[in-house]
């Protein structure tokens, strides 16, 4: 919606899924004892050409000792240029429980990019993200992983 040259966009959503329960899985793992859901919220507001918008998103899978919930969140703001570009910058914040003894994996992007519109829903973005990566075992101990990517692409929109 728009007020008074001030965009607003809010979001929400919610799921959830049955699990069927198999007993070869149950031999292997720990058995899940319900339904998975995922939920999340998020929004935009802009004005003159800027635009920010952020959002935040839990996944619970309902196992034992949380293996495999996550949770994230994301912030980002872009501006749109005279003309056919726009340039952005973002991050993306999450973490992920990986054992029942308190394991995390932790991960944290953030992209520089910018767009330039080709036509009516094609766009061309060049990019730069840096990401990085951290796990915990449930006694204290670290890795670490970061990289960086430079890359293109094409996006159809229709």
């Amino acid at each position: 919606q728009s007020f008074n040259g001030v965009d607003v966009n809010l979001g929400a959503r919610w799921g959830t899924a049955e699990r069927e329960a198999r007993a070869a899985v149950a031999a292997v793992t720990a058995q899940p004892s319900g339904d998975p859901t995922v939920w999340a919220v998020g929004g935009t507001v802009g004005y003159a050409g800027f635009t920010i918008g952020g959002s935040y998103a839990e996944n619970d899978n309902d196992t034992a000792g949380n293996v495999g919930d996550q949770e994230g969140w994301s912030l980002g703001a872009t501006y749109d240029i005279a003309g056919p570009w726009s340039v952005g910058l973002d991050t993306y914040q999450g973490e992920v429980t990986t054992n029942a003894a308190g394991g995390k994996a932790e991960y944290a992007a953030y992209q520089l990019v910018g767009r330039r519109a080709l036509g009516a829903g094609v766009n061309w973005d060049v990019y730069a993200v840096y990401a990085e990566g951290k796990t915990r075992d449930g006694a204290g101990n670290f890795n670490r992983i970061e990289g960086t990517v430079i890359g293109t692409s094409i996006n159809l929109s229709f």
